[in-house]
């Protein structure tokens, strides 16, 4: 699940037109930063928030001890994945009732691959007027050699956080002091990492809390995100969504 760390641009041995513009150091770097984000963005697409899906709070049973929130709990056929027989069992977390599904692009579902995605897919995507979140999946042969291990033998959390982190930004692995938090927990027999972020020149929003957790042999990351007007208004509720997942 690792990126490759991006290489210094080659140095062009073509000499240069003679009517050919020169751009200054500034703006080739804002140049090589535009065509970086617009490679990402092909490759990580943003979720899309389904205009004409109903509220989950229309049709999702109400969240115990949450008020305001509703269980998602997912049908074995919804994905992919599940279909394919990839996840064997189905994942939940507890969302705000006003929310809404998105669709999941072809190119993210992981439905040309399953059942033997060699990359990670992203599940499902909701959001609402306070933020987003989205479960993706990804063998966990990408990240160990046993693929029986829990998240713990892949990594500390703050080397989760590194070894992950892009896909939470949609851009490069966040730098240490992007990292606010990364901790560990045993959450029904299973070792689980609760990660946060800020990171504000991200390609996605700054606002990140991560849970990263293994199972069945796939690593699972579920990722609830914000802008920094939205935070100020929904930390609470966000973070209830995120310590809401079960794989």
């Amino acid at each position: 699940m690792r990126l490759r760390a991006r290489l210094p641009a080659r140095a062009s041995t073509a000499a240069p037109r003679p009517d050919a513009p020169r751009l200054t150091p500034a703006a080739q770097t804002s140049r090589r930063a535009a065509l970086l984000a617009s490679g990402l963005a092909a490759v990580f697409p943003r979720a899309a928030t389904a205009g004409a899906a109903a509220p989950v709070g229309s049709y999702l049973p109400p969240a115990p001890g949450l008020d305001g929130f509703v269980t998602f709990t997912v049908p074995m056929d919804r994905t992919p994945s599940l279909r394919a027989g990839t996840i064997k069992s189905p994942y939940t977390f507890a969302l705000p009732a006003a929310w809404r599904e998105g669709t999941v692009a072809n190119i993210q579902s992981g439905n040309y691959c399953q059942p033997r995605c060699d990359e990670p897919w992203t599940e499902v995507i909701f959001s609402g007027p306070g933020g987003a979140a989205r479960v993706m999946v990804s063998p966990l042969k990408r990240l160990t050699n046993d693929v029986r291990a829990g998240i713990d033998k892949v990594g500390t959390p703050a080397g989760v956080a590194q070894a992950l982190g892009a896909y939470v930004t949609n851009n490069m692995p966040p730098e240490a002091e992007e990292v606010v938090a990364a901790t560990a927990a045993d959450v029904d027999g299973r070792a689980t990492y609760y990660l946060e972020f800020n990171t504000p020149y991200a390609l996605n929003p700054p606002r990140s809390l991560a849970v990263a957790t293994a199972k069945d042999g796939l690593a699972y990351l579920f990722v609830v995100q914000a802008t920094e007007k939205q935070w100020a208004v929904s930390e609470g509720a966000l973070r209830t969504v995120a310590a809401s997942f079960r794989p």
